[in-house]
């Protein structure tokens, strides 16, 4: 009588737990990694939503108080508070008598149930006069 080869029954389900459990693992990283991508791409585009709001403000006088908006899909909400800078130690109010103006950005967003946010803090001098115009 010869003895046919072949694979167990032992084998195969071994076979096919070691695949099920690799199968798992690749699927768990390639899931990271998709996460983790549109977290990037949403911090970018927040970054560059700041900017482009920083921009703004370089062209348009600076009114001291508190900005909101969203962005034209709604994904992003900024908010922009202005108000007059105070320096602790009096020098720089000595040698600008304009003063400063700190300008605080927030941009934020929904990411599933978190919400994630990115902001910035600046200080500005007071929007110039505008052009034409003269300084008594």
């Amino acid at each position: 009588m010869t003895r046919q080869r072949g694979f167990t029954l032992i084998e195969l389900i071994v076979s096919f737990a070691l695949m099920a459990l690799a199968l798992t693992m690749c699927l768990s990283i390639a899931s990271r990694a998709y996460r983790q991508t549109a977290w990037s791409d949403a911090n970018a585009r927040a970054v560059l939503w700041a900017q482009s709001l920083s921009d703004e403000a370089l062209t348009q006088p600076l009114a001291v108080g508190v900005q909101t908006g969203e962005t034209p899909d709604h994904a992003f909400h900024w908010r922009r508070e202005v108000e007059p800078w105070i320096d602790p130690s009096g020098v720089v109010a000595s040698r600008n008598g304009s003063g400063l103006l700190e300008v605080r950005m927030r941009v934020s967003w929904m990411d599933g149930d978190n919400e994630r946010s990115f902001a910035t803090q600046t200080l500005r001098q007071p929007s110039p006069k505008p052009p034409g115009s003269t300084t008594p």
